[in-house]
């Protein structure tokens, strides 16, 4: 970590630098979206959405859910900010394409 250790800057450009014990990847999209909900329904004070091609309706969780919370970003996000005011929900999407203007 050498070269991050140049970039990365505790208090100036990120929290903190860590050695993780363990990673994984997520192969496909329902593991990813359920990492994804998982970790926002655990978060305190913010959850950081950068760089997707945001589309609202796209579902987190197969099916109809059971714990409670939408199935669906727009839905699951908009039921994290009313329930939780102290909670930071920040999205950032990329420019879409105008071939799907109508679409979103």
């Amino acid at each position: 970590m050498a070269g991050a250790a140049a970039i990365l800057r505790p208090g100036r450009n990120c929290w903190r630098v860590a050695h993780a014990a363990r990673a994984s990847f997520l192969i496909d999209a329902e593991a990813y979206f359920a990492a994804f909900r998982a970790a926002a329904v655990r978060a305190e004070r913010s959850i950081f959405v950068v760089g997707w091609d945001v589309d609202s309706r796209t579902a987190l969780a197969p099916g109809a859910p059971d714990d409670g919370w939408p199935a669906t970003l727009g839905d699951f996000l908009d039921a994290l900010a009313r329930r939780r005011a102290a909670l930071h929900l920040h999205v950032r999407g990329w420019a879409f394409a105008m071939l799907y203007a109508r679409e979103r």
